[in-house]
């Protein structure tokens, strides 16, 4: 059979082409091929039997190669709608499609397929994160509030109630249950990167720039775990976000303490040294510089965004004080009085002229108050908090760092 040239593109054929091709750029050339492992793993989701998944990679792959580009994996997607509907498996049946959409074949939902190619790429290369970045940020979200109310009597303290998308649970937890949380995870998971938590500061809950800095740090820190591949999955990740009852630090010792650290339960654990290729020792030190770099200029961006908002917050103030000021002028009854002007009139006109002004400025005032996000400091944050992660897992194996 020659390449597929007949029949419309159906767009789930682009948007599957596109997933397969995406992920394989972590895992496979980047060439744009898909091989026939990966095709076989996510096709097999068509409920079509393995003979006949045979036969349609024969039409599509006829010199034997190994793997297909879009044309041919479009031709066998439209090969397998075309069974699915009862048609018999022949190439000349799609030629009836001039003009027309191609066989739509009925497979797995995105989500099932993605978590398809996610394993397939762990069990052929293991080495390789097989996430993209979107599949990383979509694993969960998360949202950290600081509480009005201080709690205890003598030494009070302040709480946090933390959501967690994916596992829709709603806690409220303070500093030292997180913690806990932190070192249990640290024990746990010594190799593997477990961002720092932010400074402790005694005496600091009155201070209100300091509490909603940690409740910002805080939040960062509970996304790089949750977005983690293995944290994010780990039961000591979800008895903090879920448990209820009082001295949760308490409850998570008692709980997890208990559990070995990873290299005793993890299915790479044995194979560990055949994962290691001779060139590792030298890619791991040229990493080690990478990152102390990286630092450098995240750091200088993230201090560079951080003048930038204040600048706009000064900025905005500055707007919404000049807005106040002009409107104030335009609506003091004082400019109505003709005895102020000497009956010419000339003060109604000014107010009447300083009308216009207000309509401008007060959308000026709202547009710089929009300036004034966090998002962009927010996301260069929360780079350079794994950056850093990172550097304390060198340092905790006792690497040098730069």
């Amino acid at each position: 059979m020659s390449e597929l040239k007949c029949g419309t593109i159906p767009p789930v054929y682009r948007d599957l082409y596109e997933l397969l091709t995406r992920s394989g750029s972590v895992g496979e050339d980047g060439s744009g091929k898909i091989s026939k492992a990966l095709w076989l793993v996510c096709l097999k989701t068509s409920g079509v039997s393995a003979g006949t998944l045979e036969e349609v990679w024969e039409l599509c792959d006829p010199i034997h190669s190994g793997s297909v580009v879009r044309g041919m994996f479009y031709k066998s997607l439209a090969l397998i709608g075309l069974v699915q509907s009862g048609k018999p498996l022949e190439g000349k049946v799609l030629d009836s499609f001039q003009g027309i959409p191609l066989p739509t074949p009925t497979l797995g939902s995105a989500d099932e397929i993605k978590a398809i190619l996610v394993r397939f790429y762990r069990d052929n290369a293991p080495r390789v994160v097989s996430y993209t970045y979107e599949q990383l940020r979509d694993l969960d979200d998360v949202t950290v509030l600081l509480m009005p109310e201080k709690i205890g009597i003598v030494f009070k303290h302040v709480e946090y109630e933390v959501h967690s998308k994916r596992i829709n649970s709603s806690v409220r937890r303070r500093f030292k249950e997180f913690e806990v949380f932190y070192e249990l995870l640290v024990s746990r998971f010594p190799y593997r990167l477990v961002p720092k938590l932010p400074n402790k500061k005694i005496g600091a809950i009155n201070d209100a720039v300091f509490t909603e800095q940690r409740r910002q740090d805080l939040r960062r820190f509970l996304l790089l775990i949750l977005r983690h591949p293995v944290l994010g999955k780990d039961e000591c990740v979800t008895f903090f976000l879920t448990a209820a009852g009082q001295d949760i630090g308490a409850q998570l010792k008692e709980k997890i303490k208990p559990l070995e650290d990873e290299m005793t339960f993890n299915e790479y654990a044995d194979e560990a040294k055949e994962l290691i290729t001779t060139d590792t020792e030298a890619k791991f030190e040229n990493l080690l510089k990478q990152t102390a770099v990286m630092i450098g200029v995240m750091t200088n961006m993230l201090n560079v965004a951080q003048n930038m908002e204040t600048r706009n917050q000064q900025l905005q103030q500055d707007m919404s004080q000049l807005a106040d000021t002009i409107n104030t002028l335009h609506t003091s009854p004082l400019l109505a009085s003709q005895w102020t002007s000497g009956n010419d009139g000339a003060w109604s006109k000014i107010k009447a002229d300083i009308a216009p002004l207000v309509d401008k400025f007060a959308p000026l005032s709202s547009c710089a108050q929009k300036q004034v996000s966090s998002e962009f400091t927010e996301a260069v944050h929360l780079f350079l908090d794994l950056i850093v992660a990172y550097r304390v897992v060198y340092t905790a194996q006792g690497y040098p760092c730069w």
